[in-house]
């Protein structure tokens, strides 16, 4: 993969694409006992062997998030509603890696950013979707053949 490239991208995917998300074009691809889950197939892209695409997490209820440093302190406490994920979706070998996430206090994205942060591509962790998982619903429908791209459940 083109670092240059792949870093010149990463750079408008995480910090030019977020201010438009009131724009963005979600499309449901799943629903459970914790929320509804959104993408959008508009702003999916491709670098080298990835899909490069942007997810919601709209939960039912505010969701708490404790982030601890080492040694067990928490140092966050907050709560939110909805998150939006970035993930680089490996379309071959069906694994993931969240890239980018941005927490909101209010549902659809909305409202005050609780919390956020972005990871270089060194630190991308790659992991396999468990079976039947949100997240391996979005590697079907973001993988599949263009005609499939963005029709509902």
């Amino acid at each position: 993969m083109n670092c240059a490239s792949t870093h010149g991208w990463l750079f408008l995917a995480v910090f030019l694409v977020p201010t438009s998300f009131a724009h963005a074009d979600w499309v449901k691809y799943a629903a459970n006992y914790d929320g509804t889950y959104y993408f959008d197939p508009t702003r999916i892209r491709k670098t080298g062997k990835l899909q490069l695409v942007w997810e919601l997490d709209d939960r039912i209820l505010p969701v708490v998030f404790t982030k601890e440093r080492r040694g067990g302190t928490a140092v966050l406490d907050f709560f939110f509603s909805s998150a939006k994920n970035l993930y680089a979706l490996n379309c071959e070998s069906g694994m993931y890696a969240i890239v980018s996430q941005v927490l909101h206090q209010e549902q659809m994205g909305a409202g005050t950013v609780v919390y956020s942060y972005d990871k270089n591509e060194k630190d991308w962790e790659f992991k396999a979707a468990p079976p039947r998982s949100m997240i391996e619903d979005l590697l079907g429908r973001v993988c599949a053949p263009a005609s499939a791209k963005g029709k509902a459940k």
